[in-house]
């Protein structure tokens, strides 16, 4: 299980601490309580996860800027918006926004395979706009829009709190348009 801990099995005061810590870390409960008891048959340990307020809907807002320090500026301001636990596995719909240099809209269900299971599906679709520039002699000589389309669908695991390893097949189309010099 997600915890790593069964119920009735001997564990110590640490690793219920450290099983507390885990929950904790996925940033669903406002705290995690761990409550160590005496009982006739020795100690009973309980862990009360205490719900966020934040935790079905979450917003992530952040800025992108990269530069050549010569010619070459791109920024892009992203806004991400989670909803989670919208079923009792915990699935959860993540859209992103991105707007500038790059221009992204794009949603994705992301959904556990078992409840509390680190292994899950996606399902994604997503626009993509950018624009390309090509030089010749330090001189701008062409810019190309360039359009896309795309849908993924692929399964993968949650690998501990460093990310995700996910397998998948995506269909892309794209498109592109010369923008400079005008046609």
């Amino acid at each position: 299980n997600e915890l790593g801990l069964s119920p009735g099995e001997p564990v110590t005061v640490a690793e219920a601490r450290a099983a507390a810590d885990r929950l904790y870390g996925r940033g669903d409960f406002e705290r995690v309580d761990v409550q160590v008891r005496e009982v006739a048959a020795g100690r009973s340990i309980v862990l009360t996860p205490v719900e966020a307020a934040w935790r079905h809907s979450r917003v992530r807002v952040g800025l992108e800027l990269n530069s050549d320090f010569h010619d070459e500026h791109r920024f892009s301001v992203a806004a991400m918006h989670v909803l989670s636990w919208l079923n009792p596995w915990g699935g959860e719909l993540r859209s992103l926004a991105r707007l500038g240099s790059t221009r992204h809209l794009g949603t994705e269900w992301w959904q556990p395979l078992g409840p509390g299971s680190p292994w899950f599906g996606s399902l994604a679709v997503a626009h993509e706009g950018d624009a390309l520039d090509a030089y010749s002699l330090r001189r701008k000589v062409l810019r190309l829009g360039v359009a896309s389309n795309s849908a993924t669908l692929a399964v993968g695991r949650q690998v501990g709190s460093w990310g995700e390893v996910s397998l998948g097949l995506s269909r892309q189309r794209f498109r592109g348009t010369v923008l400079l010099p005008e046609p």
